[in-house]
């Protein structure tokens, strides 16, 4: 609803980007404030985000996955089919599904150097909670 403003594109379009644009917003926010523990769970769900629409981009020549409700459109074969690249389907679910992975990785390493930091930090000095 909130991208239809924006054409007939973007409102399909609108659907994955919210669901990885919610987290992508939750991880800034965390950043921002320097809750590094809080933005590493925040970017996970974003590449989990990011390889679940993988999932539906890769269907989206192939449209074999369930839809939600009768008479709805794959969003993934109307993205692609507009972007000429429907029989590009499963090679476009590859790539995103890629990054999500390496969003994911990413997340896991900043948790890792934030657990290390507060090892490392005398509890003396430790911030308070």
């Amino acid at each position: 609803m909130i991208f239809g403003f924006f054409g007939e594109f973007i409102a399909v379009v609108g659907g994955s980007l919210m669901q990885v644009l919610i987290p992508v917003i939750a991880t800034v926010a965390f950043l921002r404030t320097r809750q590094w523990a809080s933005a590493a769970v925040t970017l996970f769900w974003t590449g989990q985000s990011v390889t679940d629409v993988a999932i539906y981009a890769a269907d989206g020549r192939a449209r074999a996955l369930p839809l939600l409700a009768e008479g709805l459109i794959h969003d993934w074969h109307y993205i692609l089919g507009r972007l000429g690249l429907l029989q590009s389907a499963e090679a476009v679910g590859r790539l995103i599904f890629v990054l999500g992975a390496l969003t994911m990785l990413a997340a896991l390493v900043l948790l890792g150097l934030d657990a290390r930091r507060c090892r490392n930090v005398p509890a003396s000095s430790a911030e308070p909670v």
